[in-house]
C-alpha cells in the first residue's frame, strides 16, 4: 500500500540532496573562478568611457577560451601588440568582444595578424558588450583625434541588434545629432548610460542564477553542444534556428526580428550605418 507520507519523505530527502550537490559543484567552481581571478585591466578616462590601462603586458584567462592568454595594450590603452604603435595612416576597427578578441593572445589576433602580413598600421577601438552606437561614439573619443586614415566598422549580427535596440527610444535623436557629438547624447539621462551594464531588472533568485559559476558552466555545454541542444530545442527551451537562413540564426538567440520591436532594432541599426 502506498505510504504518502513515506512518498513526501522521499521527495524531501531528493530536493535537500539535489540542493546540496548543487551547492557543493557551485562551491568547487567558484574556487576553480577564483583560482583564474584576473587582474584588473580596465579603467574609466576622464570621459568616463571604460578603457583599458595602457602598457599592459599580463596574462589573462579568457571564459570564452577556457585558458590563459598573453594580453597586451600599447600607450594609448588599446588592445595591441606595438607599445607605440604609428597612427599615421593608421586603420581602425571598431567592435565588440570579437574584435576586441581577448581569447586569443593579442600577437595572434586577426587584427595583429593583418599588421604583419601587409605592414598595415593597426588600432584596435573596441570593447566587449558594446553596440554600434557605443562603438561610433568610442571612435569619436579616442580614435577621431589620432587622425586614421580608414574605419573599419565591424557589426556582429547577434547581440549588435539587441545592444542598439535599447537606444530605440531616442531613434530620431541620434540620427538627427551629429556622429561626433553620441557620447554626450548616450549619457544623457533620458537614456541608456554609454558602456555601463544596461541590464533589465530581475529578480532575487533570477539574479543568484546569473551569477551561479556551476549555472553558466550548464549553459555552455547546452549551447555548445548539439545533442544537448536538439534535445533542448524538441522541448521549447531553445528556439529552433536550423530550419532558417544562416543569418538568422545568429540574430535569434538575441532578438526576434520578425517581431516589432526586433524588425525596428535591425533598421535601426541599419540606419546608423548606412
Amino acid at each position: 500500500m502506498h505510504n504518502p507520507i513515506r512518498f513526501r519523505h522521499k521527495l524531501i530527502l531528493l530536493f535537500l540532496s539535489l540542493f546540496c550537490g548543487f551547492i557543493i559543484a557551485e562551491i568547487i567552481f567558484q574556487t576553480l573562478n577564483f583560482l583564474h581571478k584576473n587582474p584588473e585591466i580596465n579603467e574609466r578616462n576622464d570621459g568616463g568611457m571604460i578603457v583599458f590601462k595602457p602598457d599592459l603586458d599580463v596574462r589573462y584567462y579568457s571564459e570564452e577560451a577556457g585558458r590563459f592568454i598573453r594580453l597586451k595594450t600599447n600607450k594609448f590603452g588599446l588592445i595591441g601588440q606595438k607599445n607605440e604603435p604609428d597612427t599615421e595612416d593608421a586603420i581602425v576597427f571598431l567592435g565588440d568582444s570579437f574584435t576586441e578578441a581577448k581569447q586569443v593572445d593579442t600577437d595572434k589576433n586577426f587584427i595583429s595578424l593583418i599588421e604583419n602580413a601587409n605592414g598595415t598600421h593597426a588600432l584596435n577601438v573596441s570593447l566587449g558588450g558594446q553596440g554600434t552606437i557605443d562603438e561610433i561614439a568610442r571612435y569619436y573619443a579616442i580614435a577621431a583625434p589620432l587622425n586614421p586614415s580608414a574605419v573599419v566598422l565591424v557589426v556582429y549580427i547577434g547581440n549588435d541588434f539587441a545592444d542598439n535596440a535599447a537606444f530605440l527610444p531616442r531613434r530620431n535623436d541620434f540620427l538627427d545629432t551629429p556622429m561626433g557629438d553620441w557620447q554626450t547624447l548616450a549619457n544623457s539621462p533620458a537614456s541608456p548610460i554609454l558602456m555601463a551594464a544596461r541590464e533589465s531588472p530581475k529578480s532575487f533568485l533570477q539574479g543568484l542564477l546569473l551569477k551561479s559559476a556551476f549555472i553558466r558552466f550548464i549553459r555552455d555545454i547546452a549551447r555548445n553542444n548539439p545533442y544537448i541542444s536538439s534535445f533542448l530545442v524538441s522541448a521549447r527551451i531553445f528556439k529552433d534556428t536550423a530550419a532558417v537562413d544562416r543569418t538568422l540564426s545568429q540574430i535569434l538567440p538575441y532578438v526576434d526580428p520578425l517581431s516589432s520591436e526586433g524588425q525596428a532594432a535591425v533598421e535601426f541599426t541599419a540606419d546608423i550605418i548606412l
